[in-house]
């Protein structure tokens, strides 16, 4: 496998530290009680027909932006520059950034016949079984990607809520705190009359089991009553859960004869615990009327094992054709503590709305849609937040921010990642830290190119914002041209990633989308991991023996605290992240209990290392420390 080398563009400054432009306060948001109607809980239906056809575009006209027809026309103007701008383009020269590039252990094809695009979505619990959802259909898989049950058709899921077979956008996310899985999809029929989100909750950690099944009003005006002024539908969703309440977002619309327009986003706040159980009345309330009018909010939910509490950090691009300003939103309290909610709005780097992208082999260009946000995570005080946006000669790159909040504003990072003549688009994020303060994450996202069809990658950006090379996950086998109109075909709405909670090592699982034979999209899930250390954990011989260091991350001085169960000779050793020993850092007799050694840096430059510790050559410990400013 061929080792596709990274270029991080000079367009804007790596790792930018930016302040907040304005300090957060409260917002004089609306809230109002939605109420949730429980439909049971049981087996949804199965053994299903192997796919539904690819016979239409799902929501080719629905996906609709802020701005759509100001941005429509810049896009053109866009694309004109962009194909100009290839018949002469002078390729960077690559680089690498001496980061350690993640392994793609396997995949396999999953759901490969659907509507367009496919909106992949993924989740994977702690017993290795997963969810892998395109627009249609869902199926569960093992870990091995065989498949555990049939494959479920969305409008045969959710017949015992509504007769409507116009299904779209799915979502499906894993919960570790309550082991459990959260399924969640909408009607895309553009009807605003009983317009509602449906979501279900498994019964119990077995995601080919029984779920408890709700739906909840979308339509302000049924909602709020007739002093809202439109007759609103729901569109383009994002879930994230908290220790207490389901979060979900979208955009609202309303029709005005056949054109569709947007009005404002909102935020579904729902109590958890209580669709967890199969209560008949969960409470859920829906917030509406926020600052700065945000398109497409991403809730951050957490990205390791815990929740940080019962708030939810929100985050959004400001969707015009230029922008230099993030939008932040907290939510503060659970559904059923009287929640409130701040905003902020965030300094950065300016950006800019997108081209269409490119594909070898065919003049059809692959519809980017426009620079809303994609996801978001929350490790250890920190939300990383990504999007894709214009790059340099036109081509797609990846926006990637960290941010973090300091009394009452925002600071952020940014860096701008983009490949020569590549784009790269539809960026999904996953924790893929050794430690719970470890920042680093992965990052899969769909590409395409001059000379690529359409396929599958991933990066890795490590703790200290370092940028490794990127891997190919998928490549694609043909162009697409499927449904294209005025010269472009749908490319997507989002990518589905996960992290495996209970892996050795830090794991993550990719649901994206490639170009097959038939010139239409087939969907792939791949496994990828960090690099094995040279000493994998289960050498360890011993268990009996405990080991911590603090603090960690390591800005001067660590600690090396042992509970030893013998005296003997002790090793402690430092090795770097590709398995190279560095230095032995301690060596001599110690006695049984309780001892606590002192380390300085002694000038390690920032990085990500593993403390090796030995009890009479015995391994008793291996431990990670990453050593920053």
């Amino acid at each position: 496998m061929n080792k596709i080398l990274i270029v991080i563009t000079a367009m804007l400054v790596l790792a930018t530290q930016l302040k907040a432009q304005d300090q957060t306060e409260a917002v004089e948001a609306t809230r109002t009680f939605v109420g949730g109607t429980y439909h049971g809980t049981f087996q949804p239906e199965k053994a299903d027909v192997a796919l539904m056809p690819e016979l239409r575009a799902v929501r080719n006209n629905v996906n609709k932006s802020q701005y759509q027809d100001d941005l429509a026309s810049y896009k053109d103007s866009l694309n004109s520059l962009k194909r100009a701008a290839n018949l002469h383009v002078e390729t960077t020269a690559n680089k690498t950034t001496g980061t350690i590039d993640p392994v793609r252990v396997m995949g396999f094809n999953a759901l490969g016949n659907q509507g367009t695009p496919s909106d992949n979505t993924l989740a994977i619990g702690k017993n290795g079984k997963m969810i892998a959802a395109v627009n249609s259909s869902m199926r569960v898989y093992q870990s091995t990607g065989a498949p555990d049950a049939p494959i479920a058709y969305f409008p045969n899921f959710w017949n015992s809520i509504t007769n409507k077979t116009d299904m779209c956008d799915p979502l499906v996310l894993y919960d570790p705190s309550i082991d459990r899985f959260v399924i969640f999809t909408q009607v895309c029929d553009r009807v605003t009359t009983d317009n509602r989100i449906l979501v279900a909750v498994s019964a119990t950690n077995n995601p080919s089991g029984a779920y408890h099944y709700y739906s909840f009003r979308a339509n302000l005006r049924e909602i709020i009553g007739s002093g809202y002024p439109f007759d609103t539908w729901f569109d383009y969703p994002k879930m994230a859960v908290s220790g207490s309440d389901i979060f979900i977002t979208g955009n609202l619309f309303r029709n005005v004869g056949t054109n569709s327009y947007f009005i404002e986003s909102v935020i579904f706040q729902i109590d958890k615990t209580a669709c967890s159980n199969g209560s008949p009345s969960p409470t859920a309330f829906i917030f509406n009327n926020l600052p700065n009018n945000p398109f497409t909010l991403v809730p951050a939910g957490h990205g390791r094992d815990a929740h940080y509490g019962d708030e939810m950090h929100f985050c959004a691009t400001r969707n015009l054709t230029s922008a230099n300003v993030l939008l932040m939103y907290t939510v503060t309290g659970k559904v059923g503590n009287n929640p409130g909610i701040a905003s902020a709005t965030v300094s950065v780097p300016t950006y800019y709305q997108p081209a269409d992208g490119v594909q070898q082999g065919t003049n059809v260009m692959l519809n980017s849609g426009d620079m809303r946000g994609m996801s978001a995570i929350y490790v250890d005080g920190t939300v990383h937040f990504a999007y894709h946006s214009n790059g340099p000669n036109s081509f797609i790159a990846i926006n990637y921010n960290r941010l973090r909040r300091s009394g009452n504003s925002w600071s952020v990072q940014n860096k701008l990642i983009s490949f020569p003549q590549v784009d790269c688009a539809y960026p999904a994020l996953a924790s893929m830290g050794w430690t719970d303060q470890d920042q680093s994450v992965l990052v899969g996202f769909n590409y395409s190119g001059n000379e690529n069809y359409p396929g599958i990658r991933a990066l890795l950006i490590d703790h200290d914002m370092n940028v490794s090379n990127a891997i190919e996950l998928n490549t694609g086998i043909k162009y697409v041209d499927f449904l294209s109109s005025n010269g472009s075909t749908r490319w997507g709405d989002y990518s589905g990633i996960t992290r495996e909670h209970n892996a050795s090592r830090p794991t993550v699982w990719t649901f994206g989308m490639y170009g097959n034979s038939a010139s239409r999209w087939s969907n792939y899930i791949s496994k990828v991991e960090t690099s094995s250390w040279a000493v994998p954990t289960n050498d360890v011989v011993s268990q009996k023996h405990e080991a911590v260091i603090y603090p960690n991350p390591v800005v001067d001085t660590w600690h090396l605290k042992l509970q030893l169960e013998k005296n003997g000779k002790l090793s402690v050793q430092l090795y770097d992240i590709n398995g190279r020993k560095l230095q032995d850092i301690f060596n001599s007799n110690v006695s049984a209990g309780e001892a606590v050694f002192s380390f300085n840096k002694n000038g390690l430059a920032n990085a990500t290392y593993f403390v090796r510790i030995l009890l009479d050559n015995e391994l008793i410990a291996d431990e990670k420390i990453v050593v920053t400013k």
